[in-house]
């Protein structure tokens, strides 16, 4: 495995990114909540049929549950039959999801599954500790694992052969995302921080920071542009955009950490901003679109009742799944957008 670092630290400026959460963008949206009959749920993932995973909990059960939604329907994926819950990360064209299942608890091991129209398998028979957190549509699977030294390095799993993707300088790793290409983003130990990835055939390109210490890769489309976050000269974590060797900012609405999760192939980007000082519920979820910034919560139906905290995947027709605040609970949502030119 090589390593190397490559990139050039571009600010687009407000003239290029402009920062305008209340600008006229052509769009607002529908919202539609993915299982509101839930205690609290989650989404994390959209394909371009429309179909969303994510996971939820319901009263009376204290572990959460895998699932698949479509067309207004909930279908359970279930989980591995030696645990008790589940956690749907990531969806393709065909439908396969991949998730990871567990006994309960932040601190319990995990193990990683595909599932396929009914059908789980778990990708390491070994049954160490994994997540697998993304697929692409050749059902090639990336996430982490624990090595034989006990380190969490990020894999690339295909047909049943895992590839160990290494680190950069430290010990551990995690890829989040893969495009149809086989091109993997994440992020990994660097010295005493973390520094965001591209892995390609055997090579990991240091993403590099916007004059920090510290970023992330989250998220990549098929034309290659990787999306994230890094932090500044000034240490504040900003949004940020990879692209054929260059990192741009992509700005940040506030003080506070501000991430970029995905991109779409027509170059359509989510994200996420937590406020200095503030907490998940009054977090706010962001889109770009034409090079400009947009609280989505402003480009929704006044007096919903919904407050978006995250937009964490976006498809290729333009809808995005997150999750926020309704009724006073956790709950995942699928904004549809509807044009408002004429």
């Amino acid at each position: 495995m090589f390593c190397y670092t490559l990139f050039a630290s571009v600010s687009l400026g407000l003239g290029l990114w402009s920062q305008e959460p209340h600008g006229d963008m052509g769009v607002t949206y529908k919202i539609t909540a993915l299982y509101p009959k839930a205690d609290s749920s989650y989404a994390w993932g959209i394909n371009n049929r429309g179909q969303v995973v994510g996971d939820f909990s319901i009263s009376g059960k204290s572990e959460s549950l895998a699932y698949l939604w479509e067309n207004g329907t909930v279908q359970v994926i279930g989980t591995l039959s030696d645990q008790q819950a589940g956690r749907a990360s990531g969806i393709n064209a065909l439908g396969h999801v991949v998730a990871s299942a567990f006994n309960g608890g932040t601190e319990t091991p995990r193990h990683a599954f595909l599932w396929q129209g009914g059908k789980l398998e778990r990708l390491f028979s070994d049954k160490r500790n994994s997540q697998a957190l993304a697929i692409n549509d050749k059902d090639e699977v990336v996430g982490t694992f624990q090595t034989r030294w006990y380190r969490s390095h990020a894999f690339l799993w295909i047909k049943g052969k895992a590839t160990d993707l290494g680190t950069l300088k430290g010990g551990s790793s995690v890829a989040l995302a893969i495009n149809s290409n086989g091109r993997v983003v994440g992020y990994a130990d660097y010295s005493n921080d973390t520094h965001g990835f591209v892995w390609w055939r055997g090579s990991m390109l240091d993403m590099g920071t916007l004059g920090g210490k510290a970023s992330e890769s989250r998220g990549i489309n098929d034309r290659g542009q990787v999306v994230g976050g890094a932090s500044t000269v000034k240490e504040e974590t900003h949004a940020c955009l990879w692209e054929k060797g260059r990192l741009h900012d992509l700005g940040t609405p506030g003080k506070g950490l501000c991430y970029a999760n995905a991109v779409n192939n027509r170059g359509q980007i989510v994200g996420e901003w937590m406020p200095e000082g503030k907490g998940v519920q009054e977090s706010h979820a962001l889109v770009w679109v034409r090079q400009r910034l947009y609280d989505l919560n402003s480009l929704i139906p006044k007096g919903s009742g919904w407050v978006l905290n995250s937009a964490k995947s976006i498809n290729d027709s333009g809808e995005i799944v997150g999750n926020g605040v309704f009724r006073g609970k956790f709950c995942a949502f699928i904004l549809t957008p509807v044009s408002t030119r004429r």
